[in-house]
């Protein structure tokens, strides 16, 4: 394995096997742990479609402390999306910083204290992150050169991903994720082997020993003995295949905690029919030792054990809860609550499949699933009420009844729901209406391989959570609909064509953040003043929704019922009409006037950033314009004016902020590139040069709008 100090900054990764890139990519997260002295860490990878994050491999990390993917959205679930998207790392100091950033993930990994999230950057973009945890006892906060590596370690295995991506080899047949381990400290010898196996005898009582994955890798005769079984049926076999008793009442969960939490845990249980045993758990990051003792002195009191009884409520199932309701607090859009029901609730309740659906007039539209028949609707994503197909009936039964309906086998379904026909594979389901303010809006099926019974208290806890996802929904289907209005206002408000002008090249790009964000409020516009006169506008809104469009809409009017005058005059008449209105939100604009008989540029901006002006090539300068206050806010401010030279072949940028500002990098810095970017333009078509200025914002963090004007140059009148 290569040490951390020889990981150098400049290495290169050649053509890469899948084979080859993951050990690469393994050795790495391996590395990574190590020189960090954390207690844990994953690493996840971009995947083709740049929008979701996969799990890659991990080391020493409790089961459900990390998803196995992660989507690019906004608010982040997790470091590591903030750090591909922003591509810097980012570092949590506290538990209580991360429980106040990434609230979810400080509910599936409690013991931990600290973390960190390093960016895989590529030539250009992240390409995926490195993710570490400290506890309590083993944080210390990461040293100049310690970070210096990792993000040197990050730049390395970033060009591995790309080089595998370009070869498709991690596009294609993606294994799941790897559970690493880490090098011992101490490999012991055959003959140490042997007599730690002696010594494990020779006590009075049963030991086993399990990996991360709950799986019995050692046990001695005597807990097989107490186990009712022997050492070679037993080796092997998980936890749960070996003692199923244990998955009675609450045990299961208490085991679960334990080796989560990593905490020492005595569990008093009883191994049908009467045997009763004392079980302690000691967990660490490698696995878990069992001790096995034999109770007889406690059989009088057998009948006050736990036994195989109705289930109590179940600390592991209340923790997912509280999980997939900060996850649902989360979301947004109908699309993201489906993904996050969809993720979350088969695992927790053991469904084999689930299938999520709006009810839209006498159609009912699936909206979300997982393990689904993909047959289930041929060709749509809808299907009539009265259709036989799937659980549309029972569905139909369960929105006319409003109450939940819990099935356990196809004879109950059609003794409830006549003419019943199952077609999904399901012989169990758990049909849950989704109620909000009365109504009900849609319905989500739970569907199991397997007849079953549904306890009382697993009945409660899903009628809870389809309550938790109804209001959840409801407010997701607001905000689709204000999202789609906003960007539908926004988008018949910005000028599908440029006008023509003989004299100028005009070109112009605008690029929402991503398509999960809301509408921006990011506007231009150029307009035909006389014969020898052209303003050009582009301008902000405070926000992003349908507030911000509708007054974007009210600044473009102002700005071209106003226009004509010198552009003092035109931002100052916009202002006095914005501030009059009153919207509670403010705009920064630039109004410029470009005078094609006497090759003059006036500009005014009411504290948005200045237009870049190229005159020679080669020779390029952001324009000295004092910034004026925001429109809407005083309506007795002045916005002054400069005026420049435009001679012909000049090139002039307007861009909005979301170019120049990016996380972690000074503004300064981002404005000097697009400077050199329009300086060195040569290009006589200023699309191309659009298409250029537009990549300097990648990663793209927010809306950008971009404005560019060409002198072809005219003749002097």
């Amino acid at each position: 394995m290569v040490r951390p100090e020889s990981w150098p900054d400049g290495r290169d990764a050649p053509g890469l096997s899948p084979k080859d890139a993951f050990e690469e990519l393994d050795d790495g997260l391996l590395q990574a742990v190590q020189e960090a002295a954390a207690a844990a860490g994953a690493l996840y990878v971009l995947a083709p479609d740049r929008w979701t994050l996969y799990l890659h491999a991990q080391i020493d990390l409790p089961t459900g402390a990390v998803p196995h993917r992660s989507r690019l959205v906004r608010p982040s679930p997790m470091p590591v999306t903030d750090a591909v998207k922003n591509g810097c790392a980012v570092e949590l100091d506290s538990s209580e910083e991360l429980a106040s950033r990434y609230p979810r993930m400080a509910l599936t990994a409690p013991q931990y204290c600290a973390a960190a999230a390093i960016p895989l950057m590529g030539d250009e973009t992240a390409q995926g992150a490195i993710l570490l945890f400290w506890g309590p006892e083993d944080y210390e906060r990461l040293t100049a050169g310690q970070r210096d590596r990792l993000e040197a370690a990050g730049r390395r295995l970033g060009r591995i991903v790309e080089k595998a991506a370009d070869a498709d080899a991690t596009s294609t047949a993606r294994p799941r994720p790897r559970n690493l381990q880490r090098s011992p400290l101490h490999a012991p010898t055959h003959d140490e082997n042997l007599a730690a196996a002696a010594l494990a005898e020779r006590l009075p009582d049963g030991f086993v020993c399990l990996d991360r994955d709950d799986r019995i890798t050692f046990l001695n005769q005597k807990a097989a003995k107490f186990l009712d079984s022997s050492v070679s049926e037993l080796l092997g076999a998980t936890l749960w295949a070996a003692m199923p008793w244990l998955r009675t009442a609450h045990l299961e969960d208490e085991v679960r905690v334990a080796t989560t939490s990593r905490k020492p845990t005595a569990l008093l249980v009883r191994r049908p029919p009467d045997v009763l045993l004392r079980i302690q758990l000691y967990p660490d990051a490698g696995g878990t030792t069992m001790r096995v003792e034999l109770c007889d002195e406690l059989l009088s009191t057998r009948s006050s054990l736990p036994g195989p009884v109705e289930m109590s409520p179940r600390t592991g199932r209340m923790h997912q809860m509280l999980y997939l309701a900060t996850a649902l607090a989360e979301a947004r859009g109908v699309r993201d609550i489906a993904d996050q029901v969809c993720c979350q609730i088969a695992p927790v309740f053991e469904a084999d499949s689930v299938a999520f659906f709006l009810a839209e007039g006498e159609r009912l539209r699936l909206i979300g699933g997982t393990g689904l028949d993909p047959n289930m609707f041929g060709d749509s994503d809808t299907t009539a009420l009265s259709s036989t197909g799937f659980s549309s009936r029972l569905i139909t039964h369960v929105l006319l009844s409003v109450r939940p309906h819990f099935i356990s086998s196809p004879e109950e379904a059609r003794r409830i729901a006549p003419g019943f026909i199952s077609s999904s594979g399901s012989n169990a389901w758990a049909v849950l209406p989704l109620l909000a303010s009365g109504t009900v809006i849609g319905s989500c099926v739970l569907g199991y391989e397997h007849p079953r019974t549904f306890p009382g208290n697993e009945r409660a806890a899903l009628v809870s959570l389809a309550g938790l996802v109804a209001h959840a929904l409801d407010r997701a289907r607001q905000y689709d609909l204000e999202h789609t209005l906003a960007r539908s206002l926004q988008e018949s408000l910005l000028p599908h064509t440029l006008p023509h002008v003989a004299e100028l090249d005009l070109a112009a790009r605008y690029l929402p953040a991503t398509r999960e964000m809301d509408a921006g409020g990011d506007f231009y516009d150029v307009l035909l003043l006389d014969d020898g006169t052209v303003g050009a506008v582009i301008g902000d809104v405070q926000g992003h929704n349908v507030a911000a469009a509708v007054l974007m809409g009210q600044v473009r009017t102002a700005v071209h019922a106003t226009a004509g005058p010198r552009p003092s005059e035109v931002l100052t008449r916009t202002n006095k009409v914005i501030t009059d209105l009153d919207p509670g939100l403010f705009v920064s604009c630039v109004y410029a006037q470009i005078d094609l008989h006497k090759q003059l540029l006036s500009v005014a901006s009411a504290g948005h950033p200045p237009p870049i002006l190229q005159t020679l090539p080669g020779n390029a300068e952001v324009l000295d314009v004092p910034p004026g206050l925001l429109l809407g806010i005083d309506a007795a401010a002045d916005y002054p004016a400069v005026t420049v030279p435009f001679p012909p072949e000049s090139v002039l940028g307007f861009y909005t902020d979301g170019l120049v500002e990016k996380p972690g990098v000074d503004i300064a810095e981002s404005t000097a590139a697009l400077v050199s970017c329009i300086a060195a333009a040569e290009y006589s078509d200023v699309d191309h040069l659009a298409d250029v200025v537009v990549q300097l914002a990648s990663p793209q963090t927010d809306d950008i709008a971009v404005l560019l004007m060409r002198s072809k140059g005219w003749p002097m009148l």
